[in-house]
Order: structure tokens, then C-alpha cells, then sequence
């Protein structure tokens, strides 16, 4: 067993440990003359670093960018199918209300009565009402029976030509035409934040009005109707007294997260052409835009419809 001696302290170990820290310690520094020193000193290995080309610095840029751009697309596929689904889950809605209403049951029909029918009926099968003479439903003295008023829109000549409400709101149809024109930067769109989907919802329905165009939903008293595939209809009411837009139990308006959806698809085409490309859907204020101004659960239904139909109310 080796011995391990320090002479200048009168240090004696076995342990090769104990007399490693002894040579550290300040008495053994002070009363040696020499510092001490690792007989087993480590070998540093020099590594040769390659020089960073031209080349080199093109390649990572052009990888950067193809994988920016393929981020990009898979964004758009992932909006595209989130839409898909949404449409899915509206069909389901709509298919599980005509099962309701079909398994509700019918009223017994009542014999017909030998009184003369009333007035605001008897234009039901009148040729007059497929002229271009306004219908006498419109007046002050409208009838507040939603059947009345569906039955009016579906004879009207002006609501007969109206396009189907999937289809105006549909991304591939050329209905909803919105121009963005106005903003500068990205930065102004994010601060301006729900007032920038409220400003351009309204400023499309004026100048829609303006050009004679007809719309799929109209609203009369105290109702929303829209143009469905089977003819005019009455929207389903939505109530969400206590709750919050963002809560998972609030019912938001179909009108409104349609115009808020084709609104942003809209957005996303036109800053593909004004930027060249998606690249910009990877700044900080692109990230802002989707969560502060286009997410449906920032608006409540108040917000959207009112301003829609004080607009709306002189048709």
C-alpha cells in the first residue's frame, strides 16, 4: 500500500484523496514554496471549426423560408377543416330539428269555416303579390305571426331572387366581397381590435344595400329570418342571459360567426397578396389579429346584430 508524504507539513496518508486536499489547503500553500500542480494535468483537444460559407448561410435562408411557407399551408388546411367541421356540426343541428319536429305530434285539423278568410290570408295565391309591388306586409301594420311573414318572404319577388344562406357565406362563392384598403400596417389592424370586424360587417351591409343587393336574412319583428335551402325561415332565438361569450354555454348568433368567419378569410387572402406570400402570418401582430380582433368568443351577439338591425330596419 503506498504511503504519501508531505514533508514540508509532516502530512502522512494512505488515502490518495486525503493527500490531494491536503496540498490545497493554504497551510500546505504557505509552507510550501511551490503551488501545487496535477501530475495527471487534462489534455485539451483543439477542435478545427469549419468556416461559415456564403453558400452555407443561402441554404439555411432557403430552408427557413420553404419551412415558414409549408407552416403557412398547413395553417390554411387547418382553417379550411375547422370550417368543414362547423358546417358539419350546422347541418347535424339542423337535421336533429326537423327529427324533433317531426316527432312532435300533428294537430288535428279543424273542418273549414264558412266565414270568409282573412284579409292578410287571402293574398296567399294572389297573382298580385308576384309583381314587383312592395307587399302589403311591410307597412306599419305587419302582421307579428312568424308563419305570415315567412310565407310573405318566400312569394315576395324581391326575397324569391335572394341567394341560399350557405352560400352567400360560403368562402368560395363571390358574395361577400370586403375591401381592407384602409390600414396601413398590421399593428393598426390588432389595436383597433373587435371595432375593425364590427366597422367592415356594417360598411359591406350599407353598400350592399346601396347596390340593390339582396341578402339572406332580414329581420321583422323581433325576429331574424334566413334564406335556407328548403325557402325562408325564422332563426332560432338565442338566449344567454348571465353568460359570457367566452363561457362554453353561450350561444352565439349564426349571422354573426358567419360574417366574422368569411371576414377573416377574406383578411388572409388579401394579405397574401399585399405581402407576397403567408410569411406574414408569422409576425407577432398576425398572432394578435387572431386572438384580439377575428375570434368569435370576443363578441357578444349585442354587438354584432343591433348595429344590424338598425341598419337593416328601413328594408
Amino acid at each position: 500500500m503506498p504511503v504519501y508524504n508531505c514533508e514540508c507539513c509532516r502530512f502522512t496518508s494512505t488515502i490518495k484523496t486525503h493527500y490531494t486536499k491536503h496540498l490545497l489547503t493554504p497551510k500546505h500553500i504557505e509552507n510550501s514554496s511551490t503551488p501545487y500542480q496535477d501530475p495527471n494535468p487534462p489534455e485539451f483537444i483543439k477542435i478545427q471549426t469549419i468556416p461559415y460559407t456564403v453558400e452555407m448561410r443561402e441554404e439555411q435562408e432557403d430552408f427557413e423560408d420553404a419551412t415558414k411557407n409549408e407552416v403557412g399551408k398547413l395553417s390554411r388546411e387547418i382553417a379550411l377543416i375547422y370550417h368543414e367541421m362547423w358546417e358539419l356540426k350546422r347541418s347535424l343541428e339542423e337535421s336533429r330539428k326537423e327529427i324533433n319536429e317531426l316527432k312532435k305530434p300533428q294537430p288535428t285539423p279543424t273542418p273549414p269555416s264558412h266565414t270568409p278568410p282573412h284579409d292578410k290570408v287571402s293574398w296567399q295565391a294572389s297573382e298580385e303579390y308576384k309583381t314587383d309591388v312592395p307587399h302589403p306586409l311591410w307597412d306599419t301594420s305587419e302582421t307579428c305571426n312568424p308563419r305570415y311573414i315567412i310565407t310573405a318572404l318566400n312569394c315576395h319577388p324581391k326575397y324569391m331572387k335572394a341567394p341560399l344562406y350557405h352560400e352567400f357565406f360560403s368562402i368560395n362563392e363571390p358574395y361577400v366581397e370586403v375591401e381592407f384598403d384602409e390600414f396601413e400596417n398590421l399593428k393598426d389592424v390588432a389595436d383597433n381590435g373587435k371595432s375593425f370586424v364590427i366597422d367592415h360587417i356594417l360598411k359591406y351591409v350599407k353598400k350592399a344595400k346601396q347596390d340593390g343587393i339582396t341578402m339572406p336574412f332580414v329581420y321583422r319583428k323581433g325576429n331574424w329570418y334566413i334564406n335556407g335551402k328548403t325557402g325562408w325561415e325564422q332563426q332560432e332565438k338565442t338566449f344567454n342571459k348571465g353568460i359570457k361569450p367566452d363561457e362554453k354555454d353561450y350561444r352565439h348568433d349564426d349571422i354573426k360567426s358567419s360574417f366574422i368567419f368569411i371576414l377573416h378569410n377574406r383578411f388572409n387572402s388579401y394579405c397574401d397578396e399585399k405581402y407576397n406570400g403567408s410569411l406574414w402570418g408569422m409576425s407577432h401582430d398576425a398572432t394578435r389579429i387572431i386572438t384580439e380582433v377575428f375570434r368569435r368568443e370576443l363578441f357578444s351577439n349585442k354587438e354584432v346584430m343591433c348595429p344590424l338591425i338598425t341598419l337593416l330596419s328601413s328594408d
